[in-house]
């Protein structure tokens, strides 16, 4: 059954808008039907065979295994939608068929001294701080710097962050993930705590003009690209990996917490997940870590018998 009311795809967009996804989403899932609708460029509307062929068009381009596959999602709701009203008989997600091409790459991460030396040149900044503007900015800084080494947060839900989402007593506080899902987080590092309290004393010179916890320089709201810019400024000056960025610390993070024996539930509900398979890639780097310790530092692969020599006598 063919597609003729092309409405359809405005009422698509509308019905999404009510379901409370970020702007980012939004903006994704707009430009991906876009896409597939230009693809597709007929009159007469669409045919169920259209969304394959749209998917079997992306590999041909060579497009990203992660694009295609956020394409697929998109598609699928695009195509449930549809059925859901009638306008396409018998759509089943089914037929969006794609097997990845590429090597599944693991997370990059931060070696403890890497993220050691990104705090040191953040700290540093500070002590080198000699007027009103430099202390203001470098306190807020290592503030910021200390919160995504210690709680794994993405960027963008540090620069959500209101100042009463933050329990000073409990050190508790509200985390606005994705697709205005909020979760609580600790933050149980004492040096965490001092940074966010020395920055918290100083705030109101700030002249906030929201409630907003982190600032920029006119009172508002510090925006994601300005605290990806403040982690590229701490990366350089430390003279760590400089192809790092700030997700950097959230995959150093969850790896760690693994390592160290922490249920992947937990890890999970920490780093806000949707799905334990999005968390679960973590393992598989935890397990690498093990293995190169073993390979590296396991006593029996050092221990050549045609060598021994009896030192008890």
């Amino acid at each position: 059954m063919r597609i003729t009311e092309k409405e359809q795809y405005q009422n698509f967009i509308t019905n999404l808008s009510q379901k409370g996804l970020s702007n980012k989403s939004m903006k994704a899932y707009k430009s991906d039907i876009d896409q597939f609708i230009k693809f597709c460029d007929k009159e007469d509307g669409l045919e169920i065979n259209d969304f394959q062929s749209f998917i079997n068009h992306l590999v041909k381009m060579k497009y990203k295994d992660s694009t295609i596959h956020r394409r697929i999602i998109s598609l699928k709701l695009f195509g449930n939608f549809l059925t859901e009203n009638k306008m396409i008989a018998d759509f089943d997600s089914k037929i969006l068929n794609y097997k990845s091409q590429r090597r599944h790459d693991l997370p990059r991460v931060l070696n403890n001294n890497d993220v050691g030396m990104l705090l040191k040149g953040a700290y540093d900044q500070q002590d080198l701080a000699n007027t009103l503007f430099s202390e203001l900015q470098t306190t807020r800084n290592t503030a910021i710097i200390e919160m995504l080494v210690c709680t794994g947060m993405r960027i963008g839900e540090v620069s959500l962050m209101n100042i009463e989402d933050l329990d000073l007593n409990s050190w508790i506080f509200i985390v606005h993930g994705k697709g205005k899902k909020e979760r609580l987080l600790f933050i149980s590092s004492y040096e965490t705590r001092v940074a966010i309290k020395r920055f918290l004393k100083i705030r109101s010179k700030y002249v906030p003009k929201s409630s907003a916890l982190f600032l920029n320089k006119y009172g508002d709201r510090l925006s994601i690209w300005s605290i990806e810019n403040i982690f590229f400024k701490y990366r350089d000056l430390s003279g760590i990996n400089r192809s790092a960025t700030p997700h950097y610390l959230r995959h150093s993070f969850a790896t760690e917490l693994l390592n160290n024996g922490a249920d992947l539930r937990v890890v999970q509900e920490l780093l806000g997940h949707a799905s334990i398979t999005t968390t679960q890639i973590y393992t598989e780097i935890a397990t690498v870590n093990k293995v190169n310790a073993l390979k590296q530092f396991n006593m029996r692969n050092t221990i050549n018998l045609r060598n021994l020599t009896n030192t008890s006598k």
